[in-house]
């Protein structure tokens, strides 16, 4: 993503808040720049380790039976597998955090409140790809015309650094030398043994006029994970730490604060996850018998077919956001069609049906959201004790605890004042509910919000390190995921041919729809009971917690309201999509190729062939309702689309021998010489307003002339 600079000044630009600028001007003010986040290397090793067997036999009656007797018996095909395979993995993550060898420790309260594992301290690079721009009228003329070739910053690496420090209630700039230092942020180890026993049967009948198939199979997946820790800082040579703690806080080695212990790559003796299932599959294939009943006009062949499979794949570590264990995805599909052959084979046509059903189907994130149904909470308790951690006041400025109504300045705003409470810098949100006298209430309070259900398996806490630092600590969800069920259905056809001696062909035309149903069953339902628990109260003087400022100490406008909406907005969206053909997936899609060969006259050696490439529009956003509750929804039945598309290609090529034993041939290929949407970009990604968010860059077009000699 390319960005334009628009700071005006370096930190602290404005230091006493007088509406005069008296920081350094930026001298990049307007530029092009390109964000790079963290300087993360990975290292990852992957081992496999497999036994397989497999033993097969064949029985042929008609080798045993003369006559039509052995030809109607026909043969069998029994075959026999057993694989047990062992996978393991080892990663390391690595990237570089802020040091100060001298002055004010980049993670103490007044700079970024946290350790080398906390986003502040993470180094992130800026690359100015160009010069002003704010003479330009267009984003057209802000293009990348050639590769970056910057030194990124690396471990060791020593830069001149503007900060804020905070230790007043203005931020004031300082400068000062900080050095990148090594912090791993993640490692794992794991394993996974999948045993597989499968027996499969293939039979052929009435001279190879039916062919039927029928398969078993057994799997059983095993998986392993790293020791886990059992608090989340610590020092492992101190009993006194509480076990094994997943970050080290090594008193007096702040280096190394904030960084994985590297003690946990070991396996759990025990599995993490164990899954099995059995399944079955079946195919008949049946040739129109022309000795029995007669041969079809024209040429013709005819077969048809019928398919039946069952897929069961391991859910592994998997969990819902409730830590209940997910299950395995497991699947049912059903084919069914024929093929007709026409004009003695050179002419094919192939159709197709299929519905394919799958249960407990994994969501992924929910575009980021899953994570946050209750991990938002882990936000709203840390941005209060960062608060607190900082030196900031638990009340805003002007605020009257002994008679509230003589409340002055930003301490006399609320919810319904113009300017409203978003707009304070300085304290929390504390006068606006009732009984938060301290931050110790602040955070009970907003623990309180979670119901006990969840809060027995989270176990959300505040803790104060030997650092100093205040730090919100819960238990984490291995593998979270979430289920969804789904009905696929479609059509396709396949043209396969040579018309003539010169003329050749293959389409191919497919249409699917996807019907998805029980989204996410637990997450969901939970979103919404956790925003009416942060909703409720919202009235009159007691305001609750739905429109408290959830980040004080960074002097955002954001609620607890407006954070969660967009938690609920993402699960009201996948809600809404349950039951609904998802216009998500592209319908249709074509591909057409064809060539022709010249063999005689004055282009002899000369072919020509192109291809086609069709996909039908696609949905990219949705607009916004309001439900019967006043409830922002999308609107799942009008999305905003993303355009169709049409690409193709077009190759020349010219043949000849050149001597007895040496062949020449010369062509030309024009990749993506049709573009439907030309060089224009092709927008993908919409806000609810319609706005596109996203675009893709169109396919590059590429022209490529080969010479080939065979000899």
């Amino acid at each position: 993503t390319i960005s334009i600079d628009v700071t005006e000044y370096h930190a602290p630009g404005d230091a006493n808040d007088d509406g005069i600028p008296d920081g350094y001007a930026n001298e990049n003010l307007g530029r092009p720049v390109l964000d790079w986040d963290a300087n993360n290397t990975t290292t990852e090793a992957w081992e496999q380790e497999t036994f397989r067997a497999t033993i097969f036999g064949t029985l042929d009656f008609r080798d045993m039976v003369d006559g039509k007797l052995g030809k109607i018996l026909g043969n069998h095909t029994l075959t026999g597998l057993y694989e047990d395979r062992t996978n393991d993995s080892w990663s390391k993550n690595v990237r570089g955090s802020w040091w100060a060898d001298t002055g004010l420790w980049p993670g103490s309260g007044a700079v970024s409140n946290g350790l080398s594992d906390n986003f502040r301290r993470i180094v992130k690079s800026q690359i100015y790809l160009g010069p002003d721009t704010r003479g330009l009228s267009s984003p057209d003329q802000v293009r990348l015309d050639g590769g970056i070739e910057v030194p990124f910053p690396a471990i060791g690496d020593t830069y001149g650094i503007h900060y804020f420090n905070n230790t007043g209630s203005v931020d004031a700039g300082e400068i000062n030398t900080w050095r990148i230092i090594e912090n791993i942020s993640g490692a794992n180890i794991a394993q996974s043994q999948l045993e597989s026993t499968a027996f499969s049967l293939q039979s052929r009948f009435f001279n190879d006029h039916i062919v039927a198939m029928y398969a078993t199979r057994n799997d059983k997946q095993t998986v392993y994970q790293r020791l886990q820790e059992t608090v989340d800082y610590g020092d492992p040579s101190d009993p006194a730490s509480g076990g094994r703690p997943l970050r080290l806080d090594l008193p007096g080695i702040n280096e190394v604060d904030g960084t994985f212990n590297m003690d946990l790559i070991q396996l759990e003796d025990t599995p993490a996850s164990t899954a099995e299932d059995d399944t079955v599959t079946w195919s008949l294939v049946g040739k129109y018998p022309e000795e029995l009943i007669g041969d079809l006009p024209f040429g013709m062949d005819l077969t048809a077919h019928y398919y039946e499979a069952e897929s069961f794949q391991p859910g592994g570590i998997s969990n819902n956001v409730l830590n209940q264990p997910l299950a395995s995805p497991f699947g049912e599909t059903e084919e069914y069609g024929f093929t007709l052959s026409l004009l003695e084979n050179r002419l094919s046509i192939r159709m197709n049906w299929f519905e394919t059903i799958n249960a407990s189907a994994r969501t992924g994130g929910m575009n980021g959201q899953l994570a946050q149904v209750v991990g938002r909470f882990n936000f709203f308790l840390t941005r209060i004790a960062d608060q607190e951690d900082s030196g900031g006041a638990l009340y805003p400025t002007g605020y009257d605890v002994d008679n509230p109504a003589n409340s002055t300045g930003q301490g006399a705003l609320t919810p319904l004042t113009v300017p409203n409470n978003t707009t304070r810098n300085t304290g929390t949100d504390a006068d606006l509910i009732p009984f938060v006298t301290s931050f110790n209430e602040y955070y009970q309070g907003l623990i309180d919000l979670i119901p006990d259900k969840v809060q027995s398996v989270y176990n959300f806490q505040i803790n104060r390190l030997e650092s100093g630092s205040i730090n919100v600590e819960s238990t984490p969800i291995r593998g979270l995921n979430s289920t969804q069920d789904f009905v696929a259905t479609g059509k396709e056809i396949d043209i396969t041919g040579r018309i003539t001696q010169n003329w050749s062909l293959s389409m191919n035309i497919a249409q699917q729809e996807t019907v998805t149903s029980n989204t996410g069953p637990v997450a969901i339902p939970l979103s919404f009971e956790l925003e009416a628990a942060i909703q409720e109260n919202f009235a009159g003087e007691q305001w609750g917690w739905w429109a408290i400022r959830d980040s004080p100490v960074q002097g955002e406008a954001g609620t607890l309201g407006t954070r969660y909406s967009a938690v609920t907005r993402e699960m009201r969206l996948q809600a809404a999509k349950d039951d609904t053909a998802s216009q998500e997936q592209r319908e249709w899609r074509v591909n057409l190729t064809s060539r022709y060969e010249f063999t005689e006259g004055a282009l002899k050696g000369f072919a020509v062939g192109g291809s086609l490439r069709y996909q039908s529009e696609i949905a990219g956003g949705y607009p916004n309702l309001l439900d019967e509750f006043g409830n922002v929804v999308p609107d799942v039945a009008n999305p905003w689309l993303g355009p169709d598309s049409m690409d193709g290609d077009l190759f020349i090529r010219y043949r000849r021998q050149l001597t007895d034993k040496i062949d020449w041939s010369i062509q030309l290929n024009a990749r993506n010489l049709y573009r439907s949407d030309g060089a224009k970009d092709i927008p993908i990604a919409f806000d609810p307003d319609g706005t596109v968010s996203l675009i893709r860059i169109p396919v590059e077009q590429q022209f490529f002339l080969t010479n080939t000699f065979s000899f």
